[in-house]
This record gives C-alpha cells, structure tokens and sequence, in this order.
C-alpha cells in the first residue's frame, strides 16, 4: 500500500513542478533505488503528469486532497481519526504540480485497485552500469545499462515470471514447487534456483544465457520440446529458433557485472567486446584477420582504465590505437 511511511508526495511534487535542490534529488535517488515498486511508481506519476500538462480543465485542488487523505485513511483503517498526513505548504508552482500529480493518483476510479492489476516495470538508463531489483520471492535481478525487467504485481502468488528486455544476471531463490521463467525475446529460460546471466540484444533478436551455478533450461520462446539443460560454465544461444550451446573457457559474460575480465589465450574480438560493454566505447580492429590475434592479461574494471589496458594489448600484440570520431581502431 503507498502511505506517507514509505512515500515523500511532498518531494515528488517537488521534482516534478523542478524545484528540487540537490540535497532532495539525491534523497529521491535513495527512495528509488530502495525498491521496484518505488521507481514504478514515480515513473508511473511522471507519465500521468505529462498527460496532465496537456490538459487545460480547472481541479478543485482542496477537494483533492482531501479526496486523497481519506481514501488512504480508509485504506490504512483510521477513517475519522482526523489525522493530517500531508502538509499543504508549498509555493504555488509545487502545489500546482502536486494537484496534477494527486488528480493522476486518484483518478476516476480508485487507484487502489488498478495499481495492483498493473505489472512493475524497472529500467536501466544508457549510462547506468549495474542495477539491484529485489523481487518479491527473495531472487535478486541485477540489470546492465539499458535493460528493462517486468512482472506482474502478483508475482509469486501463482507463479514466477518475468519478461527481459536487454541483459540481466539472476540470482532465483530456490522454490520447486514455483519455477522461474524468463521471456526474452524469441526465447524462454526456466529455473527453480541458481545463478546466471542472460542477454538478448534487440538488434539480432538473439538471446545468450551464461550458467554461473545451478542448472537452466533454455528454448525458443513457446517451444520446450527444442529444450537444452545448461549446467555451470555453459553458454546457450537461441538464434533464429534454433538453440546450440558450448563451454566458456572464463567468466566474461558477466565482466559487466562484476568488473573482472579474464583475457588468457582470448581472442582478441572477444577481448574488445567486454571492452567495448564496459567503458561504453566503441573499439574495433582496422585490418583482416587482427580480430583472431590471441591476447592475455586479467584486469579489473574500473581500478585500471581502458587506456591502461589499450596500451598493454597493443604491447603485447604489436599494434597501435588511433582514436577516430569517437572510434578506436586497432592495428598493426
């Protein structure tokens, strides 16, 4: 239930009327990352607010708020107590903002019960590197940049299933009785309780899942009879509604996650990608046949910079680095 105990209306009214200071925006970072249903939420008010902008109709903004306290308080079972639960002192351009945000919180029917129906939906921005979820089983999603989890608001009453947009390691708290499905794309993975890393780029529509423990079956999306089991150190990929799977000499698929790149004997395209996901740049080699040379080195991200290990590879392997349009090109 959304109260005052676990939601600052008075702050988010602020960031959407734009007078918060820095102080409250990094209050507001706190209480987003504080759970899923927190950063729904907030991206679900700042949705309706735009709706609102557009709007020229006149709101009794008093009638709102009092319309608001006593839907809460009959939710919370204090109807006729009296309490005030928010105060109604802002300047008039935040009140303003607050008014919309009330009206697009009340609706005209009761929120109470739509806001249930709704699915949670958590997203990643560009920039971002490494992102928390907790879901409500006790499993912890850990999203790259650019990603987007969602799952329904009765996730774990009936069963567990998220949909997976981008790339995420899971960490599924065991439960037999209730397995762990993912949609990604053109595929599906199903697990009762382990770790491991999925990928599916929006790009190629190709889906790459890395077992780090536990097993996980991996098929076509709609189709287990084509169902592959992958055990720890496992790759499987899903591509054009075929599944194949091979064995990863090292733990590189989730270098984005926890910042150690293994390049031993690693060719060096492969090295670049891990490069390329976690400096967010764009590396690439600028002559035939350089992309097999086979590189070596263990780093970790962020203690040592791209320039660091640039220098290194191009050591080791003869070549030069030229910078280029935001492009670095390899070569020998």
């Amino acid at each position: 239930m959304i109260t005052k105990r676990n939601t600052n209306w008075n702050l988010l009214a602020k960031k959407l009327a734009g007078e918060t200071g820095a102080d409250e925006e990094a209050g507001l970072e706190v209480w987003l990352g504080k759970s899923a249903a927190n950063s729904a939420l907030f991206e679900e008010i700042k949705s309706d607010w735009k709706k609102m902008e557009k709007m020229d109709k006149q709101f009794n903004v008093d009638r709102a708020w009092g319309k608001l306290n006593s839907r809460i308080m009959e939710q919370e079972g204090k109807a006729g107590t009296g309490a005030v639960m928010y105060q109604r002192t802002w300047m008039t351009p935040v009140r303003l903002a607050a008014s919309f945000l009330l009206i697009a919180i009340l609706g005209a029917s009761a929120v109470w019960t739509t806001y249930k129906l709704r699915t949670v939906t958590v997203s990643t921005a560009s920039n971002d590197r490494v992102r928390g979820v907790d879901l409500p089983d006790g499993s912890v999603v850990y999203l790259n940049a650019d990603s987007k989890i969602t799952y329904s608001r009765d996730f774990n009453r009936k069963n567990r299933t998220v949909s997976l947009a981008g790339e995420a390691f899971f960490e599924v708290a065991p439960d037999k009785s209730h397995p762990f499905v993912i949609h990604a794309d053109k595929a599906d993975i199903r697990v009762v309780g382990t770790s491991f890393n999925v990928r599916a780029t929006a790009a190629d529509h190709n889906v790459e899942v890395y077992v780090a423990t536990g097993v996980v079956e991996l098929f076509p999306a709609g189709q287990a009879e084509g169902l592959i089991t992958l055990r720890p150190g496992d790759i499987g990929l899903v591509a054009e509604q075929k599944v194949s799977s091979r064995k990863s000499r090292n733990a590189n698929p989730i270098a984005w996650k926890t910042g150690e790149m293994d390049f031993r004997d690693t060719r060096l395209s492969d090295a670049i990608a891990v490069l390329n996901g976690l400096y967010k740049v764009n590396i690439v080699c600028n002559e035939p046949g350089l992309d097999t040379t086979l590189t070596n080195g263990t780093y970790r991200y962020p203690d040592e910079s791209l320039e660091q290990i640039l220098t290194i590879l191009c050591t080791q392997n003869n070549m030069k680095a030229r910078n280029e349009n935001n492009t670095i090109y390899l070569s020998r």
